[in-house]
């Protein structure tokens, strides 16, 4: 976004496409790299358990637990919650991201502006370690019903398997839903933003801009 702003590449792309039609065309395509990369390490993973692991078995059976392998691979119910979560994850920030660049002018400014984004991701890991030892606990319950710490704080809790199904629906609700309200607002920043130059804009005009866009 911001490599096509600067170099006024976007004013040309706008003129045939609206705004947030652009925003969304960026996300899914980034999003389609994403989910490339999962299915290479799902067909890596499924290449090793059909093919490696008869291999190795047939010249070290004494160094395969069958059991201990059975119990580290997760079940679909906790394969379908890392792909729903790397979703919601993946649109939340790449939104997040979008509207940062949207709004500077510069490489200077980003690097400034995704300060806060930043740190939204660098909290729910610290906060990785007391939850997995605590799982149930009041911090870890709340914290991964944040939808920008739940893509990271829910798998690892439902890993442990101690979370009811009800905090789970609610947590995907509220990510999904916190989905819809960061691009929301996200998008009304890009709308305006992708055409502005100069200085970057300030809260209050930040606010100006998801008001009147």
């Amino acid at each position: 976004t911001l490599e096509e702003k600067t170099s006024r590449v976007v004013e040309i792309l706008i003129s045939s496409l609206r705004p947030w039609e652009l925003m969304l065309g960026k996300i899914l395509g980034v999003g389609s790299v994403g989910l490339t990369q999962l299915a290479v390490w799902l067909l890596l993973g499924v290449l090793a358990f059909t093919m490696g692991l008869p291999a190795l078995v047939a010249v070290r059976p004494e160094a395969v637990d069958p059991e201990v392998i059975r119990d580290a691979l997760p079940g679909v119910g906790l394969s379908a919650l890392f792909v729903a979560l790397f979703f919601g994850g993946y649109f939340l920030y790449s939104a997040l991201y979008a509207a940062v660049g949207a709004m500077c002018s510069t490489e200077e400014e980003a690097q400034q502006a995704q300060f806060p984004v930043i740190m939204l991701l660098v909290l729910p890991i610290m906060f990785l370690m007391p939850i997995i030892e605590h799982p149930s606990s009041t911090l870890a319950v709340v914290a991964s019903l944040i939808p920008f710490f739940s893509p990271i704080l829910l798998y690892a809790r439902a890993a442990t398997g101690s979370v009811p199904a009800w905090e789970i629906g609610t947590a995907l609700v509220l990510l999904f839903g916190g989905v819809l309200a960061v691009a929301w607002v996200a998008g009304r920043i890009y709308r305006v933003g992708i055409l502005m130059q100069g200085k970057r804009p300030t809260l209050p005009e930040l606010w100006r801009w998801v008001r009147e866009a």
